[in-house]
């Protein structure tokens, strides 16, 4: 499976976002705190052991950018 394809296995089992988290979030610790909400809910979907840190991160850039850009 491509990033973008576990990236959207994340993002739709977290719909409908918290945009108004979302916003406190981004307002308190910016990007990099999407990025930290967006490696948590892989982890919880994803089995992390099978995938590389390469991949890890492309999946949590791919949902933080699809909360930044929902939520702003």
């Amino acid at each position: 499976m491509t990033a973008q394809e576990y990236a959207n296995i994340v993002i739709e089992e977290h719909r409908p976002f918290d945009y108004s988290w979302i916003r406190y979030v981004r307002r308190k610790s910016g990007y990099n705190g999407l990025l930290n909400i967006a490696r948590h809910s892989i982890e919880g979907i994803i089995d992390t052991d099978t995938i590389s840190k390469v991949m890890y991160g492309r999946i949590a850039r791919i949902v933080a950018d699809t909360m930044d850009s929902e939520t702003w």
